[in-house]
């Protein structure tokens, strides 16, 4: 026979474990489910070092035509450790398939996006900590005449909080190609345009001569260093 106390007692251990259960799983559920979406949601999961992820994989997917090259990977690469503080593993495959055989037709820069990541991405972020993911798909194509994107021509963008997509097809150096790789990390660490055209977040960049291609910026501006700063240093509870 079990006595009014001891349900009392069991009710009360059901409620306190189911209580401990919602708080562990529900904040990453909302963050990896809802927060994800945007660009900017993980900038504090990336670079606060009270997080609880304390690794990134740096996990690049490209058409076997075209290679992201290794002068452009390093300095993204450098960039990351650079304003997180944590060791950063490359991980680079020629596994991405030409957009015309298989793309769904009629999706926006992110439809594209989320489809390219959750179609080829290997290294995926931890649930509750330890390795969190970039992701970049890296196309030799310029963008589908079928997704509206601004006036001029577009080289890349953050298409959620982990996601970068490049178009190679308007990449003309190395140089180009390593800029653009930092400004969209700066987008997926929540980073807006900035009005300075010498700065890495300038929303246009205008080349004319190979020189002027050479002496793109690569790194970030005093004010964008300034609020990376602050995330570095940002506490946390749990996963905000």
């Amino acid at each position: 026979m079990v006595s009014l106390g001891h349900r009392v007692w069991l009710w009360a251990a059901v409620g306190s474990t189911l209580a401990i259960a919602a708080f562990l799983v529900l904040p990453p559920a909302y963050v990896h489910l809802v927060v994800s979406q945007q660009p900017g949601g993980f900038a504090k999961l990336y670079l606060s070092e009270h997080s609880p992820y304390q690794r990134i994989v740096l996990e690049v997917d490209y058409q076997p035509d075209r290679a992201p090259t290794g002068y452009a990977l390093d300095v993204l690469k450098a960039r990351i450790e650079e304003y997180t503080g944590k060791p950063v593993d490359l991980v680079a495959s020629a596994d991405l398939m030409p957009l015309d055989r298989g793309w769904p037709r009629g999706q926006s820069l992110e439809g594209l996006g989320g489809w390219l990541r959750d179609l080829h991405l290997n290294r995926q972020t931890g649930f509750w900590g330890g390795n969190i993911t970039i992701y970049i798909a890296f196309l030799n194509e310029t963008v589908p005449p079928d997704i509206e994107v601004p006036e001029g021509e577009v080289v890349g963008a953050a298409v959620s909080a982990d996601t970068i997509v490049v178009f190679a097809g308007n990449l003309t150096s190395r140089y180009l190609e390593a800029t653009t790789l930092v400004h969209e990390l700066g987008h997926l660490w929540g980073l807006p345009h900035e009005d300075d055209s010498h700065c890495v977040m300038a929303s246009t960049i205008h080349v004319y001569s190979q020189l002027d291609e050479m002496l793109l910026p690569i790194d970030f501006c005093t004010e964008s260093q300034a609020r990376l700063e602050q995330l570095h240093q940002a506490w946390m509870f749990y996963f905000f």
